[in-house]
């Protein structure tokens, strides 16, 4: 039990930020599917028909701009791997800003998995 002038490690504020992120970031990435899905279904293809090898990332941009389902279906996949780890980003700076130790590197190490995750996926 804790005591009552230790402060909450997660505030209501916190919770109420956590959620928010979370809906903004559920929401985003259904959008941008959706959209990639309608476009994908509008021209009968994602836009990568006959390209083998990597993605053309460098294109996303331009592509986004002209409307190929791809760049609108990649945007939405990693807005939905994003969000997560924004909510950790988040609850870091929260217990660095309340200078709770424990759950600053608690948290970071957390960080740190995510990102390490994302590094080893991006190279395999």
């Amino acid at each position: 039990m804790t005591d009552a002038s230790e402060p909450s490690r997660e505030s209501p504020r916190l919770r109420t930020e956590f959620a928010g992120v979370l809906r903004v970031g559920v929401l985003l990435s259904g959008v941008l599917l959706l959209l990639g899905l309608l476009l994908a279904v509008a021209r009968g293809s994602i836009g990568l028909a006959g390209r083998t090898g990597a993605l053309p990332f460098g294109q996303l941009a331009g592509d986004l701009v002209g409307g190929q389902p791809w760049a609108f279906l990649w945007l939405g996949v990693v807005v939905l791997a994003a969000t997560p780890v924004i909510r950790v980003v988040l609850a870091l700076a929260n217990f660095a800003g309340a200078k709770d130790r424990d759950y600053v590197v608690l948290t970071s190490f957390v960080l740190a998995v995510l990102l390490a995750s994302v590094a080893v996926g991006a190279v395999a």
